[in-house]
């Protein structure tokens, strides 16, 4: 019966791969998503390889026994080489290029050691499980595993290294704890490497360790998946979880302004991107709240100079007689201001519109407008608009006064 470990491996890399290729198809030039895929594609198809099911298939289909154990070999490489890249181009994007074309040089210079070592080297029985065991002592086996070894144990310690350093300059943040992991993930690669390099040491001695070999180094290499995974994936899975905690909130602002929205689309659509459709989903609320704000702001800009300002100061005045906050009171003015001028241009040809005293957008703080107060300031506006009796009155007073 084949062992499920590598399975379950790859299942965790392919897990993290999945929401970060979605990523990547959104933005395909980004280059950290490029390299996390790189990165997790590498691991998983390592392990898929490493599968005793897959492993003799591979030796079969091209009659290269062990074949799969250079190629998952090489993967491994791969996902470190991509890493150290990334952290290259994090850390001195301006010297990133040139330091990572030497180390991808020197991975082409391992491949071929260990493609010749695995050539010569007398591999002929195909053993997933028992591989190291089996071939222990046999030619060329120690310079295979020294190319293979020695390579990732520099990619750990440099990864480990710039990991740890790009995170001491972060404030606290999933990122930070993101890279921290990561380290962890480069610690245990190189708990790996000392595994096998003193397997291999004790073993040319003819000794046996004093530990089952097959069986610590998968559990070194699924523990280390895991930890690259979920390092790569930390930040973005923690910037989900954020947004789904505030999603409710940032609904109902949005749902909010939607009054105040529907008037001024009604007054002049020219400044609106569209009109509004479902509701938006957690992925495009911050899209939509951000459209929706803007929206709000270049209506009352293009007709601002209509903006009552006798009618902001009685409404804000009368509310806070009636006892209500400042803050209320001041949004219910902004309202009445708005409502005055949405009335206003709404039965006037524009030939005949005469700007109103003081009028100016300015008086509604309109600076701030693409951040959570904002929302606020502009739903708390729109509610007045919609539903303040103080507001309503006043339109009733307007209108029947033919103002």
């Amino acid at each position: 019966m084949s062992d499920p470990v590598p399975l379950v491996a790859a299942a965790i890399a392919f897990l993290a791969l999945a929401p970060k290729t979605v990523q990547l198809v959104r933005d395909p030039r980004n280059p950290a998503l490029r390299a996390t895929c790189g990165v997790l594609g590498s691991l998983g198809l390592a392990q898929i390889v490493a599968w005793q099911p897959s492993y003799h298939a591979i030796g079969q289909l091209t009659g290269v026994p062990n074949l799969a154990r250079y190629l998952m070999h090489l993967c491994a490489l791969v996902a470190a080489a991509v890493v150290q890249s990334l952290f290259l181009h994090l850390n001195d994007p301006a010297t990133a290029r040139t330091r990572a074309r030497w180390r991808w040089l020197l991975l082409a210079v391992v491949a071929v050691v260990m493609g010749v070592s695995f050539h010569l080297a007398d591999f002929a029985v195909e053993d997933a499980r028992t591989f190291a065991d089996r071939y222990a002592t046999a030619p060329y086996m120690r310079e295979y595993m020294l190319g293979f070894l020695a390579y990732l144990a520099l990619a750990m310690v440099d990864i480990m290294r710039m990991s740890l350093r790009y995170s001491r300059r972060l404030p606290p943040s999933a990122l930070r704890f993101g890279l921290r992991v990561l380290a962890l993930g480069a610690l245990d690669g190189l708990l790996y490497v000392i595994h096998k390099t003193t397997f291999i040491l004790v073993a040319a001695r003819g000794v046996d360790v004093p530990w089952p070999e097959a069986p610590t180094a998968q559990f070194l290499i699924s523990l280390g998946i895991a930890l690259v995974s979920s390092g790569l994936v930390i930040p973005s899975v923690a910037k989900v979880l954020v947004a789904a905690r505030q999603w409710p909130g940032s609904y109902r602002l949005y749902r909010d302004m939607l009054p105040l929205w529907q008037a001024l689309y009604a007054l002049d659509n020219s400044v609106n991107l569209n009109p509004p459709g479902r509701r938006p989903p957690l992925s495009t609320l911050d899209i939509e709240m951000y459209r929706r704000i803007i929206e709000i702001l270049d209506s009352i800009r293009e007709h601002s100079a209509y903006l009552d300002r006798d009618a902001s100061e009685a409404a804000s005045r009368a509310a806070l007689e009636a006892g209500l906050p400042p803050g209320e009171a001041r949004a219910i003015g902004d309202a009445a201001a708005i409502a005055a001028m949405i009335d206003y241009v709404s039965r006037t040809a524009p030939a005949d519109r005469v700007p109103a005293a003081g009028g100016d957008a300015d008086t509604l703080v309109l600076a701030e407008e693409h951040d959570t107060e904002a929302a606020r300031r502009l739903a708390a506006i729109s509610r007045a608009f919609a539903g303040s009796p103080i507001v309503r009155a006043q339109r009733e007073a307007a209108g029947a006064a033919g103002r």
